[in-house]
């Protein structure tokens, strides 16, 4: 990283569309307060839910968690793909690994609602139990245990499995990536969901989820260093901008034609949306990757027996992942 001196405050200055990014943009392409790359791209996660389901239900996209439920237990209880069987599952989650429960399912919930740790913090503190994160953590426990809005076979579910089963029509809410839109909006049934930010749990509005923000940066020992920068310089031009949108969806200018975007993709590109951006917490603590471990290992334990009182296991499973972190830490 050490290497990366290329992007500097001078630089930055003149960066093209700096007022469209975000300070989640700044922090991600960031390491030890040095900016490391020009971020070019953002892989940003909404909420799909299918339009047929909702309308066979009569039911408008969730606003709230509430709404969620609620509709999720319409999707399964009232035959929504009209199949003539209860063959349908209300929400699609993924809990086969440890990324897979915590990247690719609490870890939404948590950013979602517009909280920027779901884990830990930037200072390297424990914050499962703290109030907004601990409903995040019961309520996504209470998806498996007490609403069971996801199919049986979740908790072997990777992201594949995942995809498999939203892509085969028996799901009704589930996650939808700037990237998927490209071929969601082209293929049978086409367009036949909406996106829309994750459903607050509170009556703050809820947020879409930046997974990961790309960028380029040129290092001091590039064999062709001026080469090099001016790709730099392209890859955040309008007219490189434009073709990734077009092709990938992914992008941080804000100063594109839009016009032409699939539905899919609109609802990634509204001025006003919240985003909450991934802490990347990974590439901060060495130990953060075991730790994510532990805790998935606590968290399938809850979701295979439940806890009679799940915010007094929230309380015991904080200490012990302090516990195991200490251990970690003292380790190296």
């Amino acid at each position: 990283m050490d290497d990366f001196k290329s992007v500097h405050m001078d630089g930055l200055r003149r960066y093209p569309h700096k007022s469209s990014l975000t300070d989640g943009d700044w922090t991600a392409s960031t390491f030890k307060n040095r900016v490391v790359q020009i971020p070019f791209q953002r892989t940003m996660t909404g909420l799909g839910v299918r339009k047929s389901w909702l309308e066979k239900v009569g039911e408008q996209p969730p606003k709230t968690w509430d709404d969620v439920i609620r509709i999720g237990k319409k999707f399964q209880e009232q035959d929504p793909d009209g199949n003539g069987r209860k063959d349908t599952f209300g929400i699609a989650m993924q809990a086969g690994d440890a990324p897979s429960i915590t990247g690719g399912g609490i870890n939404l919930l948590v950013y979602g609602n517009g909280l920027p740790h779901p884990l830990v913090n930037e200072k390297g503190d424990i914050v499962i139990d703290q109030p907004d994160v601990s409903k995040a953590v019961t309520e996504y426990i209470k998806l498996f245990t007490e609403y069971k809005l996801v199919s049986p076979e979740t908790v072997n579910h990777t992201f594949t499995d995942m995809y498999q089963l939203i892509e085969g029509g028996r799901v009704g809410m589930f996650r939808v990536g700037n990237w998927n839109v490209g071929k969601w909006d082209k293929q049978p049934p086409a367009g036949d969901y909406v996106v829309v930010p994750y459903p607050s749990f509170t009556s703050t509005p809820g947020a879409l989820v930046v997974g990961s923000v790309r960028g380029m940066a040129v290092p001091e020992n590039a064999k062709n260093k001026e080469a090099a920068k001016q790709f730099v310089k392209f890859i955040v031009s309008k007219q490189a901008q434009q073709i990734s949108l077009n092709n990938m969806g992914g992008v941080v200018r804000s100063d594109l034609d839009t016009a032409t975007v699939t539905p899919g993709l609109k609802p990634f590109l509204t001025a006003d949306v919240k985003l909450q951006t991934d802490d990347f917490l990974s590439s901060t603590f060495p130990w953060y990757l075991k730790l994510q471990e532990n805790y998935y290992k606590h968290l399938i334990e809850a979701i295979n027996n439940p806890p009679k009182d799940l915010n007094a296991w929230v309380k015991a499973t904080a200490d012990k992942l302090r516990e195991e972190q200490a251990s970690l830490k003292s380790k190296g």
